[in-house]
């Protein structure tokens, strides 16, 4: 943080909130309505693909943190 601008930190801050609230309000009327599709056949797929949500989430994590720029600032960090 002490890099990087504040305009630059508020500006990341700003999209940070959005994109909380957005995932708030899209992510129940997605899972809502999935459920709703998927509740005659088997009660159990909101569960499946919400798992399934969560493997790529990690996945997606796993894959940031092994980038050249992520493994980069590990390294200022420890010396």
């Amino acid at each position: 943080s002490i890099q990087t601008k504040s305009h630059q930190q508020g500006a990341l801050q700003g999209l940070l909130v959005s994109l909380t609230n957005a995932t708030g309000v899209i992510g129940p009327l997605l899972f809502a309505v999935i459920y709703n599709h998927s509740l005659p056949i088997w009660d159990g797929w909101i569960w499946i693909i919400g798992l399934a949500f969560y493997c790529i989430i990690i996945l997606l994590s796993m894959t940031f943190m092994l980038t050249p720029q992520a493994q980069g600032s590990k390294q200022e960090t420890s010396a």
